[in-house]
């Protein structure tokens, strides 16, 4: 039987715009919100798919450096398989030089999106980076990855389904409550690619602007059941978990949330989970809000983008807008207990420095409880990025490490200087925490107003779907005293001031070990505080490294093996919340 190594760029990873580029949730969906921003891990789900969905006796080499890769290389592996992030070439290109030196008969598979960025590569590739990895790769892998390592191995049928039973979980907290568990966010993949074809999208031209479908709906929900028996239970209950279903625009097909709406209601999860989606404002206008509610959405990602809508769509490509007016769409999400993330864009050829301040005020108006915002940046391997080389505007320094979202310098945009964007970036997220305050406020916010409406409804899986809220509500809660004390500004304390008074009207006096969380949350806050004047800052990041072995010939999970890279001793670990609680 084969042997397979499958691995990520090897680390540590450097930090961009002061933010570490890993944390999905530091760094972009509720970034600039100081001591409330939530912090997250995630892992290379990819890697762990194939890993599950293959014969083969397979190590998933998660995080490590480059030497822990080249010390498992000594195993001598039939193939190794490295995923290709556009900013991380350097290091790929290093980490087959390694293969070629340690195990020179191993077949090297290089896959991911990255490998799009090979054909055009950056105009500065003085060492031919690119060129080096095609002509070194024994394999580029430019599909989905299961089925071509199937096809590889001769592992018949190449057709069989895909399973994600054993998918490691990510996580979110609020940054200072580390000492606290992670809120797990199963994640499942259902579909690649998408038709789309924004101009921008990395995944629409990878895919040539198709679908793969990789999980039907009744797929899905075995997935989300069997990620939810792995959930822990607190007095016989789930916490409120949101999974993340991975889909361009999962609700573009109506007929498939639907009937996962379905299977989760027959099933018993709505009331324990709901799922986090991209969507557009095209696939929102097919349903009744009230429909996604029943069908289990909880956050749906929408394209804001700009509200010069008619320009966006012709001059850039992008052929997700349409449907109802945002406004209405946002509060009736809201209205339902379905948060959202909002995505927006600086810098699109029809914004000047004049215009664009009106962009940024209708976003903070839509009152987002998550967002993304990105300077326009033309990534390898897209329409966008061709467009711009053609016309001439793409910098000639423009190098592997600027394929992030954290640039402002790497072409010429139409209408603002180099660097000028880095300042607006961080002018829109001041205005967001300054009227609509933290996204956990804004949690808060919206999971009452699910619960209100929901509590005493006709059916009964959205009263089961309000007590989900309400047990959101609780669980952010405690954060409001805090909130209150250090908010950016009066608008936020008199949010806050409401939305209490609120909380207490619907749900009733908070319980002792709310009002025990409150006066924690607010002595960590305070440290925390404290060592951001200090300015204490890390310049990378460098998550524990992860060993996960896969053997078809065993019928339990694959094993996993994690090592941190500072390991405190468990005095340590117990001496921050004692020492918290003692204070109080």
């Amino acid at each position: 039987m084969a042997t397979v190594l499958l691995a990520n760029p090897c680390g540590p990873y450097p930090h961009a715009w002061g933010e570490n580029v890993l944390d999905f949730f530091g760094s972009r969906l509720s970034r600039g919100q100081g001591v409330f921003t939530f912090t997250s891990h995630s892992h290379c789900w990819a890697l762990y798919m194939i890993a599950e969905n293959i014969n083969a006796n397979t190590t998933v080499l998660e995080y490590s450096h480059l030497e822990e890769f080249e010390e498992e290389l000594k195993n001598h592996y039939d193939y190794v398989g490295i995923q290709l992030i556009g900013i991380y070439t350097p290091i790929v290109s290093k980490m087959i030089e390694a293969v070629r030196r340690l195990s020179p008969r191993t077949k090297i598979v290089v896959g991911g999106y990255g490998v799009a960025g090979l054909d055009d590569p950056v105009p500065h590739d003085p060492e031919d980076l690119a060129g080096y990895i095609e002509s070194n790769a024994d394999y580029l892998c430019r599909e989905e990855g299961v089925g071509f390592f199937r096809r590889l191995l001769g592992d018949e049928p190449y057709d069989r389904p895909i399973t994600q039973f054993h998918m490691p979980m990510g996580g979110t907290m609020i940054k200072g409550l580390d000492f606290l568990p992670p809120s797990p966010v199963p994640t499942i993949l259902v579909a690649l690619g998408c038709t789309g074809g924004c101009e921008f999208c990395n995944t629409s031209a990878f895919f040539k602007a198709k679908k793969i479908v990789v999980a039907d709906p009744d797929e899905c929900y075995r997935f989300m059941s069997s990620a939810m028996d792995r959930v822990p239970r607190f007095n016989g209950a789930p916490p409120p978990i949101n999974m993340s279903l991975f889909d361009e625009d999962l609700l573009l097909d109506r007929d498939y949330v639907l009937r996962l709406g379905r299977n989760m209601r027959e099933g018993g999860l709505i009331g324990e989970t709901g799922y986090f989606c991209f969507a557009s404002m095209k696939s929102i206008s097919q349903f009744d809000l009230d429909e996604l509610a029943a069908s289990g959405a909880d956050t749906i990602w929408v394209g804001v983008e700009s509200t010069y809508e008619q320009v966006v769509t012709e001059n850039h490509k992008f052929a997700k807008r349409g449907g109802t007016e945002l406004s209405e769409v946002f509060k009736g999400l809201h209205d339902r207990g379905i948060s959202t993330v909002a995505s927006f864009i600086l810098g699109l050829d029809c914004q000047t420095p004049e215009n664009i301040e009106h962009d940024i005020d209708n976003l903070v108006s839509l009152r987002p409880v998550l967002y993304q915002i990105a300077p326009y940046t033309p990534c390898p391997g897209t329409p966008f990025y061709k467009r711009v080389k053609e016309e001439g505007r793409l910098l000639p320094d423009y190098t592997w490490s600027d394929i992030q979202i954290w640039k402002d310098d790497v072409y010429q945009t139409k209408n603002f200087g180099l660097g000028e964007l880095r300042k607006i970036f961080d002018r829109t997220h001041s205005k967001l925490m300054e009227n609509n305050g933290p996204t956990v406020l804004n949690m808060h916010q919206v999971a009452l107003s699910g619960y209100q409406r929901y509590r005493n409804d006709p059916s009964i899986h959205l009263q089961r779907r309000a007590e989900y809220l309400a047990r959101k509500a609780q669980g952010t809660y405690p954060a409001l005293k805090t909130i209150r004390e250090f908010a950016p500004s009066k608008d936020v304390r008199d949010q806050v001031d409401e939305v209490e008074k609120r909380y207490v009207r619907l749900l009733g006096q908070p319980s002792l070990g709310q009002r025990f969380f409150r006066e924690l949350i607010l002595k960590v806050m305070k440290r925390q505080i404290k060592m951001a004047e200090r300015g204490l800052a890390e310049t990378a990041e460098d998550p524990p490294v992860r060993w996960t072995y896969y053997s078809p010939s065993d019928s339990g999970p694959p094993r996993v093996v994690r090592r941190m890279r500072k390991r405190p001793s468990p005095l340590s670990i117990l001496a921050k919340p004692i020492k918290l609680v003692a204070n109080l």
